[in-house]
């Protein structure tokens, strides 16, 4: 067999796994990244959440940052709003929303 025929596909399979190498390492920094930043912003998740429901709102949370971290209006007064007890979640985020105190219903649950 011809040594620079099989030097070639060597060449492939080497270059092709190095990228597959450099991609899982580069998802994998961005994971930790993406991660580390949500708990430094908004606190640690509750500890009995699954990894993969944390995984899924901590990456809802990091999208809506800006959003949950900003006031919807800046030059807003002061404004109450009543919780009566055992009202449901969606319905407090409904009203705020109806309200104008929140512009994204579901980042706020994420956040709650």
């Amino acid at each position: 067999m011809n040594k620079g025929t099989s030097f070639l596909p060597c060449l492939t399979l080497t270059l092709i796994a190095g990228s597959i190498l450099l991609v899982a390492i580069i998802g994998f920094l961005g994971l930790v990244y993406l991660q580390n930043e949500v708990e430094r912003t908004f606190g640690e998740a509750h500890p009995s959440i699954d990894y993969a429901q944390k995984l899924r709102l901590q990456l809802i949370l990091f999208m809506n940052k800006d959003v949950l971290l900003k006031p919807l209006n800046p030059q807003g007064n002061v404004q109450s709003f009543v919780i009566t007890a055992n009202e449901p979640t969606q319905a407090i985020l409904s009203r705020l929303s109806q309200e104008g105190l929140i512009s994204n219903p579901k980042a706020m649950q994420a956040l709650m």
